[in-house]
């Protein structure tokens, strides 16, 4: 198990130690050599065996070690039968969306065979347990969007909603059986990171379209070329931003704090690239791990370069811990950030701390929200309390109807559709520079108040 051996070895050896950890009454141990032997070796013997070990080792987890193991094991083929052990796994997980939201769906309309459907969609969304609330709203939204297209004349849809839980277990097993018994051709969903990622990895491993218009965790669309969502381009915000700190605001040295990321870093070097070419200079740049809590020292760092400005591009989770600690360590600058501040909630629990910060608007959101309304009223859909989830799934589904029937070709696969669908949508520069600007905002006495527009101007054609 020290050297470097071809995986079937390896895999095997596995196996002994698994029966040596049962002898010794180590029964987790020999559960992850097991399901480590089954990531690097697919021979059917050898998964028997393995499960056979692994029944004899009778180990009860709870849903977090399940969760963890699920996370480091994914390539196991032991991982579905160890969550069947666990999770008592049910013939009903999937569910016409009907018998989901009476009063929102006719179930004689949507239920298969009431007409020849060439598309089928999968909807992943947690419709029990503590998010159902926002689960019934990401798929009120997506039910929304096909209503308007039947509206508009597409009515070869047919869409099947499946219950996560909000568990990325739950996940895993519910996009398998849309996969593999209901034949879904494009899955919607999910609303959360774990429960996206699990259903990423079943989607990608049996080449059927996912695509999420709500999980913000970078790099999901790397588990492969099946998986799909919509990312925030912030490079109009990031190039405004610098813009007005130098211009507008007067200010020469900026430092940067932000999550350690492939996408922070390559912020960083756009927003510095912007502000020397505009006369000034990032002095420091200074990232933290995903989770701190304690950012003193990087507090610490940026105070020692002496800036003026400190620019955070940072979501409200992290915004709530990094702004008190400023205050409390008494380090008083301008503070700039980006629309992922533009947050109600995050003004009124920060808003003392962030006192003269100033950031682009969210108008993109905004935006959003009433193409949504519209599309509700259009639909005689009474909504009230519209949230984002409602508004995404609005758009996840729009989306999808629009992949699959906007003249791509009857034999382009769904697949493609959805990527040249992604591809092709203006590029938020151009966007910003040809409407009406960025606005951006400022807080003084933990109120939001307008600052200023920005508006691009284009070079000159020659």
């Amino acid at each position: 198990l020290k050297g470097e051996y071809p995986d079937f070895i390896t895999a095997d050896a596995l196996i002994i130690r698994a029966k040596l950890n049962l002898a010794g009454e180590k029964n987790r141990n020999a559960l992850e050599d097991l399901l480590l032997s089954t990531s690097l070796r697919k021979n059917q013997a050898h998964i028997r065996e393995a499960e056979r070990i692994m029944q004899s080792a009778g180990v009860i987890l709870s849903p977090e070690e399940l969760s963890e193991l699920a996370g480091r094991y994914s390539e196991s083929a032991l991982l579905e039968i160890l969550l069947k052990m666990h999770h008592g796994h049910s013939d009903r997980h999937t569910q016409v969306a009907g018998e989901i939201l009476p009063g929102y769906f006719r179930a004689d309309s949507l239920r298969r065979g009431s007409y020849q459907s060439p598309f089928k969609v999968g909807i992943i969304s947690p419709l029990s347990g503590k998010y159902a609330a926002l689960g019934r709203s990401f798929v009120r939204g997506a039910y929304v969007a096909l209503k308007e297209g039947r509206d508009k004349g597409i009515s070869n849809i047919d869409l099947v909603v499946a219950d996560t839980k909000a568990s990325a277990l739950e996940s895993h097993l519910v996009t398998r059986k849309l996969t593999s018994e209901e034949n879904v051709d494009i899955i919607l969903g999910g609303i959360s990171n774990s429960s996206t990622v699990a259903a990423a990895q079943v989607a990608q491993a049996n080449r059927t379209v996912i695509f999420s218009p709500v999980s913000n965790l970078e790099g999901i669309d790397a588990i492969g070329d099946y998986v799909f969502q919509t990312t925030v381009d912030y490079e109009a915000e990031v190039i405004a931003l610098a813009r007005v700190a130098v211009r507008e605001l007067g200010l020469e040295r900026i430092a940067f704090l932000a999550a350690d990321s492939r996408v922070n870093r390559e912020m960083e070097l756009m927003f510095r690239k912007e502000v020397e070419r505009e006369g000034g200079i990032i002095c420091l740049a200074d990232y933290y791990q995903e989770g701190s809590t304690d950012f003193k020292e990087n507090i610490d760092r940026i105070r020692s370069s002496a800036p003026e400005a400190l620019f955070i591009p940072a979501d409200r989770n992290d915004l709530v811990l990094i702004m008190p600690q400023l205050s409390f360590y008494e380090f008083g600058l301008q503070l700039l950030g980006l629309s992922m501040w533009d947050s109600s909630n995050l003004i009124y629990m920060s808003g003392k701390d962030m006192s003269g910060a100033v950031f682009p608007g969210e108008t993109r959101q905004n935006h959003q929200r009433e193409l949504y309304l519209s599309a509700a009223a259009l639909v005689n859909e009474p909504v009230e309390n519209v949230n984002n989830f409602e508004v995404r799934g609005y758009q996840g589904m729009r989306k999808i109807i629009d992949a699959l029937y906007m003249g791509f070709g009857e034999n382009s696969t769904v697949r493609d559709r959805m990527r040249r669908l992604l591809n092709r949508r203006a590029h938020p520069f151009v966007r910003a520079a040809g409407n009406e600007g960025i606005t951006f905002y400022t807080v003084r006495n933990g109120e939001k108040e307008e600052f200023l527009t920005y508006k691009f101007s284009l070079p000159r054609k020659k």
